[in-house]
């Protein structure tokens, strides 16, 4: 007689929605803790950090593992000397740390960019330059927001070779004025303006007894107004130059003047024949009288008989 077979154990109902409930539940916390982290797990990075975490492929550890290194607080244009850029401190890995970077702003005095520097970043020691690269004379009397311009000139406007390098003019502008019978007309459209270079030489001119041949253009350091100014004056007349004292910082006092009112202000003489009157006088000479109101003596005949 066999035995009897045992019946298949058939799961419970219980269990199975157990199960369902616990992995709905699993999830569901998978998914919460993945849109909190994507939303506010990972802080937001100051810009120095992130500068950090994206040079360094390394994560970052604690504090005994970093070292602060200079970095500037704004782009660095080629050619900028250091010394002009402000600068702070950034964290940076000492795993990392080689001597490629700049570790001390004071072994950098001198020293410019020999390249674009982005800000928040470490300064390669291979970008730095001893000096201005690529700099020159003119270049390095350029302040901050001034401009240096070219105009061409002559004997005449270059005051016969006298306005030099170093040197300070005022710049007239010499062009047919706005009004019909105006004529032509002067005006100063920039004061107190320091020459760079003359003939392509930004040497001064020193104690010389005699000028140098005239230069056929200098360079002008100007803001950009007076930049514009003189650019499109060129054009429109002819530039010429008032040479200034050695340190006369004096405002101009006559801007302007124009062909009418610098005729105006002559005096005409005229020669008037006209007779206005006649007299005859104690001695029996015959007197006219002129325009200018003064008695002429006349032995004229025909004025006697006037009389």
């Amino acid at each position: 007689m066999s035995k009897p077979r045992n019946p298949k154990r058939l799961r419970s109902p219980q269990n199975k929605g157990f199960f369902s409930l616990w992995l709905v539940a699993v999830c569901a916390g998978t998914l919460l803790i993945a849109s909190w982290s994507g939303k506010t797990g990972a802080l937001p990075l100051s810009i120095k950090e992130r500068s950090v975490q994206t040079l360094s492929a390394t994560p970052l550890g604690s504090d005994e593992d970093l070292v602060l290194l200079p970095a500037p607080t704004r782009n660095v244009a080629k050619g900028e000397k250091l010394s002009a850029v402000p600068f702070t401190s950034i964290k940076w890995p000492k795993s990392r740390l080689t001597t490629e970077y700049l570790l001390d702003l004071g072994t950098s005095d001198g020293a410019s960019a020999g390249t674009a520097l982005p800000k928040y970043l470490p300064i390669p020691l291979a970008a730095l330059a001893q000096g201005n690269a690529e700099g020159n004379q003119v270049t390095e009397k350029i302040p901050q927001g001034m401009r240096a311009i070219t105009v061409r000139v002559d004997a005449e406007s270059a005051v016969e070779g006298w306005a030099q390098s170093g040197n300070f003019v005022d710049v007239i502008l010499v062009r047919v004025g706005k009004e019909v019978n105006g004529g032509l007309e002067s005006k100063v459209i920039a004061e107190n303006v320091k020459i760079l270079s003359a003939g392509r030489s930004a040497e001064p001119l020193g104690n010389e007894s005699t000028a140098p041949t005239p230069p056929s253009t200098v360079t002008l350091l100007v803001n950009q107004e007076d930049a514009l100014k003189i650019k499109t004056g060129a054009s429109i007349g002819k530039l010429t130059f008032a040479l200034r004292g050695f340190a006369d910082q004096l405002p101009t006092t006559a801007i302007r003047i124009d062909q009418r009112t610098l005729l105006g202000q002559a005096k005409t003489v005229q020669a008037n024949t006209s007779v206005s009157g006649t007299a005859k006088g104690p001695d029996g000479q015959v007197y006219v009288l002129n325009a200018g109101a003064r008695w002429t003596k006349t032995t004229d005949a025909s004025e006697e008989n006037a009389q």
